[in-house]
């Protein structure tokens, strides 16, 4: 089949190329034709390619180098070294101690390393002490080096720059808020609603996510990964599941996140979860083409993170935690379960982030500019045509079409 798309701006009615792809068979996507900068594979993902050039006045001027959502040669990142023995870090749901590739093996007779700051701040004695003082989320351990969690300022983020084995690994303190301390508090929200992989929901996902590159590059010509385009599905839940996990460096944004809370459910329990994790903007496990887009607002406001790699049960085989506590808010009166992590007062903080929720209704999201709202109703136009088409089940289609409403509400306004 031979077929060509005009990426220009669609007149009305006109079909976007994600739907024209959407009902054709894997051999007829193989055999598609399509206008540069676009692609397809058999599967029906819509990408867009670029091309690289040699050196001049060298055999192979042009070098034909179509490289499906892969980094060129000088962006490819450094990754940590193979898992020890296959294992990766997992979260203890029993214990709710995360459980991490990087701990030494202190009761081995392992030499490890600890700064005079460290040592004195927390006098450390022994092991025993070394141990106390990881699991109570005051120290993390990297390999053969010790440092602290509680960063120097509130206001400032907390990064490590530490050399092992040759390579230079960067660190950054995070944080994510919730509601309640969840069983597996990193599970992605695709797990929370589906026990087993949803054929029909992948393939609507593959739609979705074709519909965001295809907006994407007619509204600013910014090419974006899959994993950026993820990032946009997640940060707008586009779709009310996805594979990705949010956090923030600032503290005040998690707390905002853990004080919002269904009031039809009593049982709020506020929880922070501070992370020491492989720095995204080092390491290609965050999003990076989306701060490419001009003027997204909530990214800003939110100091926001976007990961991805979590299994179910919150298996880490990436590496990409070194440490994560939980912080469960015992009394909002005495700031009992938040007092370590470096608030001032804490009572006074919740106050002024609760009278924020109430009075500030875009503090946590910001109002968007014309074009990022023109890019969401592209969108959501693009699934309200097509979604119901995808053979899922009723109440996953309710949660969709509540959802789409919700949207075309905060476009609308």
């Amino acid at each position: 089949m031979q077929d060509s798309h005009n990426f220009g701006e669609q007149e009305t009615g006109e079909k976007t190329l994600s739907e024209k792809i959407l009902g054709l068979t894997s051999e007829q996507r193989t055999n598609l034709s399509i206008n540069a900068p676009y692609c397809c594979d058999a599967a029906g993902n819509l990408t867009l390619v670029y091309v690289v050039f040699g050196e001049t006045g060298k055999p192979g001027l042009l070098e034909e180098a179509i490289k499906w959502s892969a980094p060129s040669s000088h962006e490819k990142a450094v990754v940590p070294p193979p898992i020890p023995e296959g294992v990766s870090g997992f979260w203890d749901p029993a214990q709710r101690i995360f459980r991490s590739r990087y701990l030494p093996p202190l009761a081995f007779g392992k030499t490890v390393y600890a700064s005079k700051e460290v040592t004195s701040k927390l006098g450390l004695r022994d092991v025993f002490d070394v141990v106390y003082s990881i699991q109570s989320g005051k120290l993390f351990a990297f390999f053969d080096t010790f440092g602290l969690l509680t960063p120097p300022s509130r206001n400032d983020p907390l990064i490590y720059r530490i050399e092992y084995g040759g390579i230079v690994y960067d660190l950054a303190v995070v944080y994510r808020g919730c509601p309640f301390p969840y069983e597996y508090p990193l599970r992605p929200s695709v797990f929370r609603r589906f026990s087993a992989r949803e054929n029909e929901f992948e393939k609507l996902k593959r739609y979705v996510s074709n519909l965001v590159i295809e907006s994407a590059w007619m509204l600013w010509r910014v090419w974006l990964k899959p994993i950026d385009v993820e990032t946009i599905i997640q940060q707008f839940k586009l779709l009310p599941w996805t594979y990705m996990v949010d956090v923030t460096y600032d503290l005040d944004i998690a707390v905002g996140f853990s004080l919002q809370h269904d009031e039809q459910q009593p049982d709020h329990i506020p929880c922070i979860y501070q992370m020491l994790i492989m720095q995204p903007d080092t390491y290609e496990w965050g999003a990076h083409s989306v701060w490419k887009i001009p003027n997204i607002a909530r990214f800003r406001q939110q100091r926001a993170l976007s990961f991805i790699g979590f299994s179910e049960t919150m298996a880490d085989p990436h590496g990409f935690v070194i440490s994560m506590n939980e912080y469960v808010l015992a009394s909002k009166k005495t700031g009992y379960g938040w007092h370590q992590l470096g608030f001032e007062n804490v009572r006074q903080t919740i106050e002024k982030i609760e009278d924020k929720l109430r009075t500030e209704r875009s503090w946590l999201f910001p109002p968007e500019v014309k074009e990022v709202h023109s890019l969401i109703h592209n969108v959501v136009q693009g699934i309200r045509r097509k979604y119901t088409e995808f053979a899922l089940h009723p109440d996953l289609l309710k949660e969709i079409d509540q959802r789409l409403g919700q949207l075309e509400d905060e476009v609308s306004s």
